[in-house]
C-alpha cells in the first residue's frame, strides 16, 4: 500500500494533465466541492461550534463566497497548470511525499525503496 500511495502522489501531475480530467469530471468535482463547503443545515449546536472556528480562523462571509467562486469558475487549463506545477514539482530534488503507516508496511516498503526514513 506504501509504494501505491508514493506512485499516486508521483504521478498526480501527469494523470491531471491527461486527457482523463473531462469537463464532465470537473463539474463533478466541482459541485462535490460546493457540497463540502456549503454542507447541509447543522444542528444548533454545531451551529456555534463552526461559528467559534470560522472567528478562531479568520474566516467570513465573502472569503468562503470568494472561495465559492473561484471554485465554480474552474476551468481544464486550471488543472493543467496544477498539473504541470505538480509534475515540476516531483522532478525537484526538493520533493518529498509523507506517508502514514504501520511500522510493517514502511520496513516491507522500504525493502524496495532506500529512501524511506521510518520516523
Amino acid at each position: 500500500q506504501v509504494l501505491m500511495t508514493i506512485d499516486t502522489f508521483k504521478n498526480a501531475g501527469k494523470y491531471l494533465y491527461d486527457e482523463r480530467v473531462t469537463t464532465k469530471s470537473i463539474k463533478t468535482a466541482i459541485i462535490g466541492c460546493i457540497g463540502e463547503l456549503d454542507g447541509s443545515a447543522l444542528p444548533p449546536r454545531e451551529v456555534g461550534w463552526t461559528s467559534f472556528y470560522r472567528w478562531l480562523s479568520g474566516s467570513s462571509a465573502v472569503k468562503r463566497q470568494k472561495w465559492r467562486d473561484e471554485v465554480l469558475g474552474t476551468k481544464r487549463s486550471d488543472f493543467q497548470v496544477f498539473a504541470q506545477k505538480l509534475h515540476t514539482l516531483s522532478k525537484s530534488a526538493e520533493a518529498s511525499i509523507a506517508v502514514i503507516s504501520s511500522d510493517n508496511q514502511l520496513l516491507a516498503s522500504n525493502l524496495r525503496l532506500s529512501r524511506i526514513d521510518v520516523s
